[in-house]
């Protein structure tokens, strides 16, 4: 394959591999923990997750050394002998391996860019669970619509490594997956996607909180479902999901997520979706039939982090959801945000709760706190409680959490909100 490292090259010694320390690779755990069960004791595992977007292409190549080789893993990893892998070593291994892989784009190699790596305790290195984490990527430049083929190789320590390769569902509705095929041992992925004309990206997100009236949620449902839905779908506003958490007399609470390219698209959208005479008949209609229904609304404009990562993507069979809104204390809006990405979210997937997405709220609550929005899944709201148990049980998440709050705790309390999906919701 073109852009393949030359054979001539210097390989390292298998029993010679090697780790780094920095952020976990989100979405990751749950396929590895499945993968790594399987593993064997003197290979290295090289599981690798492919994303395709329409100006990028991302990789994450989790590395698992089995117990008979994690000594040598972690002896060539700290180069110094210091105990201690260091962010130059992490960058220096990432290189060394990121020379065996190779990424072409309709037969044009591509540059591939490091981004962080991450490594799990020497302890579970050694005991054969811990994973090294590089995530990488590859700018595709000015890509035109219609069919691509993207083709992947890795042959980094071909000869003492079990390898997987796979691809993500894309998170843009301007890339369809068409056909993907690999070899036998898997050194090898092929795609074929369809990249098709659409609108930018969202770069905003609104949620909005409605406190039911007693005995009018399915009101609202009906409202919605009927009418609010069909037409803001006309003016071109994209909800990503209605929920409902119902109260015990038919009140409870109703949410929704919006999204646009920006607040002042939404605004807009939402000034023509207000002026239809379909929306306007419909609302009345509706109000003389139910009469009041809700007895508050709270919006929440969210922003968009540069880091954070999200999937709409549709799911098999309708899904419970979590939805929080932390109250993060001053000062610490930073510590909380990369502790959530970099590790609670990999440990909830772990323990079987999706993260949908997360955000930062653009207003401070009443108490002048920052407000952190996440919404989590999982296949039932039993198994949310489930995922929420073994997470605070969890040994790794137990170490994190004292270390990040040696200082004092990073939040004053959370809202939360169990929820299921509306019939007429697009996630689900």
């Amino acid at each position: 394959m073109d852009g393949s490292p030359p054979r001539s090259d210097p390989r390292p010694s298998f029993r010679h591999s090697w780790v780094s320390r920095a952020r976990p690779i989100v979405g990751l755990c749950l396929w590895l923990a499945l993968t790594a069960q399987a593993h064997r004791l003197d290979e290295l595992l090289q599981a690798t997750l492919i994303s395709v977007g329409p100006a990028t292409v991302g990789l994450e190549i989790s590395l698992t050394p089995g117990i008979e080789i994690a000594r040598g893993v972690i002896s060539r990893m700290d180069t110094n002998r210091d105990g201690v892998i260091s962010t130059a070593e992490a960058r220096d291994f990432t290189a060394e391996v990121l020379q065996f892989v190779a990424v072409t784009l309709d037969g044009r190699k591509l540059t591939i860019e490091q981004n962080e790596t991450s490594v799990s305790p020497p302890g579970e290195l050694r005991a054969g669970v811990g994973v090294v984490r590089i995530s990488a990527m590859a700018r595709l430049g000015s890509v035109p619509d219609g069919e691509h083929r993207l083709a992947f190789e890795n042959r980094y320590l071909e000869g003492g490594s079990a390898y997987l390769v796979n691809a993500l569902t894309p998170a843009s509705s301007a890339v369809e997956i068409l056909r993907q095929d690999r070899d036998e041992r898997q050194t090898t992925f092929r795609l074929a996607y369809a990249l098709h004309a659409a609108g930018p990206e969202p770069g905003y997100f609104e949620l909005r909180l409605y406190t039911v009236t007693s005995n009018k949620l399915d009101g609202v449902l009906e409202r919605f479902r009927e009418t609010v839905e069909p037409v803001r779908r006309k003016h071109g506003l994209h909800t990503v999901g209605y929920w409902t958490a119902p109260g015990t007399t038919n009140g409870g609470t109703f949410a929704y997520l919006m999204s646009a390219a920006n607040k002042e698209e939404l605004q807009r959208q939402e000034k023509e979706f207000g002026a239809d005479p379909q929306f306007k008949e419909g609302y009345a209609a509706s109000n003389q039939k139910h009469g009041k229904t809700v007895d508050k609304i709270a919006v929440l404009p969210l922003d968009v982090s540069p880091d954070a990562k999200f999937d709409f993507a549709p799911a098999k069979t309708s899904r419970a959801f979590d939805l929080r809104i932390y109250s993060v204390l001053p000062g610490k809006l930073d510590t909380f945000r990369n502790r959530w990405r970099d590790h609670a979210v990999p440990i909830y997937e772990r323990h079987g709760l999706h993260s949908v997405g997360w955000w930062v709220a653009e207003k401070k609550d009443a108490d002048g706190h920052d407000q952190f929005v996440c919404i989590l899944a999982a296949e039932s709201l039993d198994a949310i409680q489930k995922s929420i148990g073994e997470f605070h049980k969890d040994a790794e998440w137990q170490r994190v959490e004292a270390e990040t709050e040696k200082d004092g705790k990073l939040r004053s309390g959370v809202e939360a909100f169990k929820l299921g999906a509306a019939d007429f919701s697009a996630l689900k």
